[in-house]
């Protein structure tokens, strides 16, 4: 590899910015952590961690992974499997199915869906999350009244319990809790889970029905009533989202057979995988001809995302360089220090309601972006001609983006917000990008005019997007229909 002067002098800057001078007074000091990063800098620049293209290309690397190997890592990769989720699954299981077998005392909670509400599919699925996290607080049977063109249950189902509702009558103890967003009335629905004590709520009815399409989960951890049931039950605050999801929600044979092409990738141990989710909107899978903005002709518009994710690749392979040197050249009883491998390629696995956002920007980065280029986009509730097969493949991409290990997310969007979520990282690792979706929400003739160049140069202004400029999940949970 040729040496490259700028890539030295960019790890420089980075590496001086970051950490090595910080705190450093003394003249002599200074001089020599210069040398020091010096070093460093051009031995990680010489060895053309940047430059891997004898790596294989993303769609060979499916061959390495058997069908009983791909089950065995995404077993191991389901939250409760992984994360510290508490002793709850196991007891919560034993007392739902005495409930439903008349064991124990009747008391349900659930969650309805209807299609004239239009509350896509990450809507649905975090607030029922968060209507399962009122059932496991009130020791009640969580069951889900799904309606839409297709099968949730087909796509995403429990190994713990079966919570599909089944039409039967609830009787005269039941209590209806409206909070779809169209009522305005979240502050109230948001107060139970904050505020009040959420144990009490519903009272004696025996079962509680709620409309609802917003998360709470998150910001209940702030709720003095809970703490103590809460540190009970070993949730915690930060994965908490997870586990819950976890629980009532695992992908299907179908969905795991749907994503195939793309699973070995977004599971290879050494690769740095960035999820990127472009929302361009949901009027443009219904009924885009009645605007006069249309993105699909304007792909450039959206290369901010792609912008954050080149920074956070080029961190992550810095950093696993810089880690890489100091463990060789280290020595603890004369033999060096055990280091991890560094990552030897870099996955941006892109999920847009666009396909030829998706098309455009797998001929830009051919060797970086994972993308099903071939997708039936619709919206699985708005759109009346919603297919099976795209709904598998929303629900499949939704779960996927799960496994990636940093999130850019399209603010104003639950659908990258609930897979980052899922993926419950121990680190910071959500990048929000501002996107004001009335850019394009733009009627024809008689709407206003496309005149506002502040709102596109607001629209692209770039954001900063290294680890530790990533947004806090107080944040993240905060923005749009919650956590």
């Amino acid at each position: 590899m040729v040496f490259s002067w700028w890539g030295y002098v960019k790890c420089r800057r980075r590496i001086e910015g970051l950490f090595i001078l910080n705190g450093v007074s003394s003249s002599v000091g200074v001089l020599l952590l210069l040398a020091f990063t010096a070093f460093i800098c051009y031995s990680v620049n010489n060895q053309g961690l940047s430059n891997r293209a004898d790596v294989e290309p993303l769609e060979q690397l499916q061959r390495y992974l058997t069908d009983d190997a791909l089950k065995s890592t995404i077993q191991s990769q389901h939250p409760i499997n992984r994360l510290q989720c508490g002793s709850w699954p196991d007891t919560y299981a034993i007392l739902h199915r005495d409930i439903l077998a008349g064991r124990a005392a009747q008391r349900y909670a659930i969650i309805r869906s209807r299609n004239e509400w239009e509350n896509g599919l990450a809507d649905r699925i975090a607030s029922s999350v968060t209507i399962f996290f009122y059932a496991l607080l009130t020791n009640r049977a969580f069951q889900y009244d799904w309606e839409g063109p297709t099968s949730l249950w087909a796509t995403l189902n429990s190994d713990y319990i079966d919570w599909r509702y089944t039409g039967w009558d609830a009787g005269n103890s039941t209590m209806t809790m409206d909070y779809v967003a169209e009522h305005n009335n979240e502050s109230e629905y948001n107060s139970f889970f904050v505020q009040q004590d959420l144990t009490f709520i519903g009272g004696e009815a025996h079962t509680v029905i709620w409309h609802a399409d917003h998360a709470a989960v998150y910001h209940a951890f702030n709720n003095p009533h809970l703490k103590l049931r809460l540190t009970e039950l070993g949730l915690k605050q930060d994965t908490a989202f997870a586990c819950l999801f976890d629980f009532l929600y695992r992908p299907t044979d179908q969905v795991v057979q749907a994503l195939r092409p793309y699973l070995p990738a977004l599971l290879d141990p050494l690769a740095v995988k960035i999820g990127i989710q472009i929302r361009v909107g949901d009027w443009q899978l219904v009924n885009s001809s009645r605007y006069i903005i249309h993105p699909q002709n304007h792909p450039w518009l959206f290369q901010h995302f792609f912008d954050c994710a080149a920074d956070i690749e080029e961190e992550a392979f810095f950093l696993a360089a810089v880690a890489s040197n100091q463990a060789a050249t280290a020595k603890t009883d004369a033999k060096p220090a055990a280091a991890a491998p560094p990552p030897l390629r870099a996955v941006w696995y892109l999920l847009t309601d666009m396909l030829e956002v998706r098309l455009a920007f797998k001929r830009k980065y051919p060797n970086r972006v994972l993308v099903d280029d071939q997708a039936e986009i619709q919206h699985t509730v708005k759109d009346k001609a919603a297919t099976n097969q795209s709904f598998v493949q929303a629900v499949g991409e939704l779960w996927a983006f799960s496994l990636t290990d940093y999130h850019i997310i399209t603010k104003k969007s639950g659908f990258g917000k609930v897979g980052a979520m899922v993926s419950a990282k121990t680190r910071k690792h959500i990048f929000t990008i501002y996107y004001p979706m009335q850019v394009f929400n733009i009627m024809g003739s008689g709407g206003p005019a496309f005149d506002n160049r502040k709102v596109v140069t607001m629209w692209q202004r770039p954001r900063q997007c290294g680890r530790e400029f990533a947004d806090s999940l107080d944040f993240v949970c905060s923005d749009f229909t919650g956590i």
